[in-house]
């Protein structure tokens, strides 16, 4: 296999993160929508699958779904180092920002983050492109191929309909490396700042990188959680958030936190990996499972899949591994997960972020007063969930109680 150099590029809110290299390529280059290779299928309106394909009246790739691929051609005459950008629409529904895979010629697959937006309510807005970085200073030669393909965990049923919360797709355009690029949606759209603040010596969080892994609870209120806050809050950190509403501990499909733990970046420098304790693992009745007396992991199980992710950050990327649990809910599946977590922290010498056991968050859960801090139950007006936090929640109630256990790890 051809050695290639990518450097990893993700974009978490206003933050770019990457390296400038000195261009090797001497213009842009527009790799065109209507001229790229589609192929799999997705879910029209009605929820009946049809083909994956260009619309030309709307100029844009259409119809995806989580087993669709869209290889564009590098033309001749094209070689150099490029800095890489896709086109994409908007989101029925915000779900989570690991969309799409990209593979240049023979490389291994890299999973940009890309924080795509949500529609309006009529979805009139849904095919409005916007762009986005997926790469820097990438090598590439004439005659490679460039594949997209959009990544599982985005298509679920709602109200016995099946649909799909991956964006349509326009052109990709190769720009000289190091060009100042303004990303986003049309007059939303700036150059995104490089994270050049200096890290403060006496914060133990700033300046350090850290992961997060999980569901719609790491994903956070319309992408907006403690990831964020904690980023905000310290200089110099870098966010790299990997999160899917729905998704599961348990190895039982290619969107599990295992199966995209994978898909990370073997090479970046990590300072901390944060995984959330799923809850849908618990409310989806899925197999506790027994701590392992080898080395070997039984993933389909939650104790297995959590033994697996640990094992793996730990030989991958030598960093501290942090379980963080949810607030307290009437969950006895849950509490059986909790308990098994602590017992693994025995045995791995991991971290956790406890939010379950916090006796301050439970007796608010207790009493009702961390109502205010909840999202409203999906489908009610006014019914709160008793999961997932609002903004307010994560900014005020979890990330002080992730902050004092993030600065003792990171010290």
């Amino acid at each position: 296999m051809k050695k290639r150099k990518l450097f990893l590029a993700g974009v978490c809110l206003s933050m770019l993160f990457g390296v400038q290299v000195k261009a090797e390529a001497m213009e842009n280059v527009e790799l065109k929508a209507s001229d790229a290779e589609v192929s799999g299928t997705g879910y029209d309106q009605n929820g009946e699958e049809v083909e994956s394909g260009y619309n030309e009246s709307l100029g844009v790739i259409t119809q995806v779904g989580d087993n669709t691929e869209v290889v564009f051609d590098v033309p001749d005459g094209v070689e150099g180092t490029y800095d890489v950008y896709l086109e994409l629409g908007k989101s029925p529904y915000a779900a989570g920002t690991t969309y799409v895979g990209i593979t240049v010629g023979d490389a291994r697959e890299y999973v940009p983050i890309i924080p795509i937006q949500y529609c309006n309510e009529t979805y009139s807005d849904i095919n409005e492109l916007g762009l986005f970085v997926v790469d820097k200073a990438v090598e590439v030669e004439a005659g490679e191929k460039i594949t997209v393909s959009y990544k599982p965990g985005y298509t679920m049923e709602w109200g016995g309909t099946m649909s799909c919360a991956l964006p349509p797709m326009g052109n990709m355009y190769l720009y000289e490396a190091g060009s100042a690029v303004a990303v986003g949606y049309g007059d939303d759209a700036s150059v995104p700042q490089e994270n050049n603040a200096d890290a403060d010596e006496s914060d133990p969080i700033s300046g350090k990188t850290i992961v997060w892994l999980g569901s719609s609870v790491t994903f956070g209120d319309n992408g907006y959680s403690m990831a964020e806050t904690v980023a905000e809050n310290h200089s110099a950190v870098s966010t790299y958030k990997y999160a899917i509403s729905g998704t599961m501990l348990t190895n039982t499909s290619d969107s599990s936190y295992v199966e995209r733990m994978k898909e990370i970046d073997p090479n970046m420098d990590i300072d901390a990996f944060v995984v959330q304790l799923s809850t849908n693992d618990a409310t989806n009745g899925m197999p506790l499972g027994e701590i392992s007396d080898s080395d070997e992991y039984d993933d389909t199980t939650i104790v297995g899949a959590m033994e697996t992710i640990i094992s793996y950050v730990k030989s991958t990327w030598d960093c501290p591994v942090v379980f963080y649990t949810g607030t307290y809910f009437e969950s006895d599946e849950y509490q059986a997960m909790v308990d098994k977590l602590f017992e693994l922290k025995d045995k791995w010498d991991i971290d956790v972020v406890d939010l379950w056991n916090n006796e301050k968050l439970k007796d608010m859960c207790l009493s009702g007063e961390i109502n205010s801090y909840m999202k409203t139950k999906y489908g009610t007006e006014n019914e709160p969930d008793p999961i997932h936090p609002n903004a307010t929640g994560y900014k005020e109630l979890w990330t002080p109680v992730f902050e004092e256990t993030l600065s003792e790890i990171l010290k």
